[in-house]
């Protein structure tokens, strides 16, 4: 016998009429949710049960109950729609992986494009329960059958809603097989007691005991309806559309080749151009005159009006320098290290009483006088354990020399070049870093570059922090953007003024480097991270099933995105995460 035309129960319309107008103030946070669908695995697809899971932030991929993959909400990269899903995501190191997903109803599609591609904007989106459980206001008929499998019949529980069906084996707490009741499925009743179920994406033979079951069972998905989801609606799918159309051509390459969306492009079309001028290093990253597109990009290249520049006795460089060759005092010039402000040596000392680090800045006097001396004068008048210490300075050759304490194990990012610091380490290394940051603050300044290759450990495993080059006072109140880009807070990114806490948020992504080996978004490339960190905040932990909570609860105080409400070093220090610290193999 085929099946008749299906229509939903008035009860059920009514029910979920109600639950479409409860306001957002009165829904409860969505915490799980499953979708029965095929996936492609390179050329071949399988059959899996979609398990979002939002406390873990996580997306699992069941087979037969069991765990067969799984994705983090933040390894997400772009989501895509055509006549399937498509999904990319990135792993720790940036590798790229493509999935396609074929659904069994539209409405399926609908709501797992929207679930991917909102986790994929941002991992830490948080949906309501309300929104998706249309299908299953109703619980209508609860029978005991057997499914047939490729070899065999299996045993299964099988509940019917108002919008779909879900068999059960022996857990009852995962579903094996769930059948939204949508238009394109069939049911034919067979002899035996036979139903036959044909579906989207598969046949389903379910067998039950005698006559009365099995119409029960037809009778009660005659009346069983999947609820009609309005369909997908992007405003903006290209990049040659809207306010995008204005950009640069090299500029408009770079946003496809970083895989950012079109939509949320010209959400934060003013940030964009922010971190596009960033980037490329041009002033302007559209063309045409365009009034509105103008004044929007001119947004962020208006700076506040800073009052008169303040000249410091104390940061005159000259009165820090001798004049002589530094060669005279050490040998043995070894290269250790290279940045954007000059040349690290590991040098002896000419009377072999121990190694120093020579720092050869690479500017010349003239060209970065007053900058110099401001890191010159920190070196020298700053006395913190934390801090690195300024052992002499030369001016010889127009070149200005700085030996400081040698730190011969390394850099924080030498250390995790192989594998994560154990946590007890990173609470010892944090805490003492903050400890640093906490003394710098009080004097009045912010580092505004901190990362895992600007804090090194000494023989004696001290914790010390290096490189004052891009030192800034608080008082000047800096809007403009320095540092390294997978470090910025939100705000040195968008260039608005901003104080000491970008300090915290810096260190907050060392302690996520440590824990993980990559700072906030590094899979996803710098540009993507730089929009992602600037409109949405960080993503916190990865994986957070692998963390304690108390560490958690660190990592997410350092990662407020309001500056004003973010936790102050002070305050950090008083974490109970640092109760580890004195377990670390580095504290004395």
């Amino acid at each position: 016998m085929q099946n008749q035309q299906r229509k939903l129960d008035d009860e059920s319309l009514h029910i979920i009429k109600e639950l479409q107008q409860i306001p957002d103030s009165k829904k409860t946070f969505l915490t799980e949710i499953c979708f029965d669908v095929a996936i492609t695995f390179g050329k071949r697809t399988e059959y899996r049960m979609l398990y979002f899971n939002f406390n873990l932030r996580k997306i699992f991929f069941l087979r037969h109950a069991k765990v067969r993959e799984e994705i983090l909400f933040s390894s997400l990269s772009q989501v895509g729609l055509d006549d399937k899903i498509k999904i990319i995501w990135n792993d720790l190191f940036g590798n790229a992986t493509t999935h396609y997903i074929i659904t069994q109803s539209y409405s399926d599609t609908v709501q797992i494009f929207y679930l991917l591609r909102t986790l994929s904007f941002h991992p830490l989106s948080r949906f309501f329960e309300e929104d998706f459980k249309h299908d299953i206001v109703k619980k209508k008929y609860s029978v005991k059958c057997k499914k047939r499998g490729q070899t065999a019949w299996a045993h299964r529980q099988m509940i019917i809603y108002n919008g779909e069906f879900i068999l059960f084996g022996d857990n009852p707490h995962i579903p094996l097989t769930i059948c939204p009741l949508s238009s394109k499925v069939s049911f034919t009743i067979h002899a035996n007691y036979i139903l036959e179920i044909n579906t989207a994406i598969r046949k389903i033979i379910l067998s039950f005991s005698n006559d009365h079951e099995l119409n029960m069972t037809y009778n009660t998905l005659m009346t069983c309806e999947q609820f009609i989801r309005p369909p997908v609606i992007i405003k903006v799918r290209t990049f040659t559309s809207n306010k995008l159309a204005y950009l640069l051509n090299s500029c408009r390459d770079i946003c496809i080749k970083n895989m950012l969306y079109p939509d949320e492009c010209v959400e934060h079309f003013a940030v964009l151009c922010e971190i596009l001028r960033a980037i490329t290093k041009k002033r302007s990253v559209t063309q045409g005159n365009k009034k509105e597109i103008m004044i929007e990009e001119d947004e962020y290249l208006k700076k506040p009006q800073i009052g008169k520049k303040i000249i410091y006795p104390e940061d005159e460089l000259k009165q820090y320098c001798l004049t002589d060759d530094p060669k005279k005092y050490y040998k043995n010039f070894v290269s250790v290290g290279k940045g954007g402000f000059g040349d690290v040596y590991k040098v002896q000392r000419i009377d072999e009483q121990g190694y120093v680090a020579l720092k050869v800045l690479k500017h010349s006097v003239e060209e970065r006088s007053e900058k110099m001396g401001i890191e010159v004068a920190r070196m020298k008048l700053w006395d913190h354990p934390n801090l690195i210490k300024m052992i002499g300075c030369w001016l010889f050759g127009n070149q200005v020399f700085i030996s400081m304490e040698y730190c011969s194990l390394g850099t924080l990012k030498t250390i995790i070049k192989n594998q994560p610091m154990p946590l007890q380490d990173i609470a010892y290394v944090i805490q003492c870093s903050l400890k640093g940051l906490e003394y710098i603050h009080k004097q009045g300044f912010i580092h505004r570059d901190i990362k895992t290759t600007n804090i090194m450990l000494d023989g004696n495993y001290n914790v010390k922090i290096i490189d004052f080059g891009l030192v800034v006072r608080i008082s000047s109140n800096p809007s403009n953007r320095a540092g390294s880009k997978s470090y910025m807070a939100p705000e040195v990114i968008k260039q608005i003024p901003y104080n000491e806490k970008v300090d915290v948020w810096s260190i907050g992504c060392v302690a996520q480097e440590l824990f993980e080996t990559q700072p906030p978004y590094k899979e996803h490339g710098v540009i993507k991270g730089m929009f992602k960190t600037a409109v949405y905040g960080a993503e916190g932990l990865r994986d957070i099933t692998k963390a304690p909570v108390d560490f958690v609860d660190f990592i997410n105080k350092c990662f407020v995105f309001e500056s004003k409400d973010r936790a102050s070093c002070t305050e950090l220090l008083t974490c109970s995460f640092f109760n580890l610290s004195n377990k670390s193999k580095y504290f004395h």
